[in-house]
């Protein structure tokens, strides 16, 4: 089974879109098996914008052939991330309260401290229970994360604000 030259059969919808409720989903791409399952141990790294290597999926399959067939050059694992809308809300409104509105969202969803890379880059890892698993556009295969929740709402998420709060006020 070749994904790719179908791009969009009803097994990849099925597992792009979420299922629940308050949900919302967005795709990111490898060519490492190596990635996507240390994507899925260890969560997800990104620099500066979660948006710059992800796209939002969207229950619209016109929309997803587009981007699944625009970003297939990436590879052909597609790792799920999923985010509570509710909690998401949240937190953007805390960062407003706390005039910390111009910092993304989804730098203070982390449980790690963010670190810097060798070329200065400041690095976020999302938890790993925010990734629903990978799709392997090959093959079909599915693999899912059994930690998986994307409702998942960690103390830490506001000790960063707090910690971002603090930077600023420096």
């Amino acid at each position: 089974m070749n994904t790719e030259d179908n791009i969009l059969d009803e097994k990849l919808q099925s597992f792009l879109v979420s299922h629940k409720e308050g949900v919302t989903n967005y795709i990111h791409r490898t060519d490492r098996i190596e990635v996507a399952q240390k994507i899925i141990g260890e969560g997800f790294r990104f620099t500066d914008s979660f948006h710059k290597t992800t796209d939002e999926v969207v229950n619209n399959p016109n929309y997803l052939r587009f981007w699944l067939r625009a970003r297939s050059y990436y590879g052909k694992y597609i790792i799920v991330i999923s985010f509570s809308t509710s909690i998401v809300r949240s937190y953007i409104q805390e960062l407003k309260g706390q005039s910390l509105s111009r910092v993304e969202v989804y730098q203070v969803l982390t449980d790690e401290e963010p670190y810097f890379d060798d070329e200065e880059n400041e690095i976020f890892t999302l938890p790993h229970k925010y990734i629903k698993g990978y799709f392997n556009t090959e093959t079909g295969e599915e693999v899912l994360n059994e930690d998986y929740d994307p409702f998942y709402d960690s103390p830490n998420f506001k000790k960063n604000i707090q910690i971002l709060k603090d930077t600023l006020n420096k």
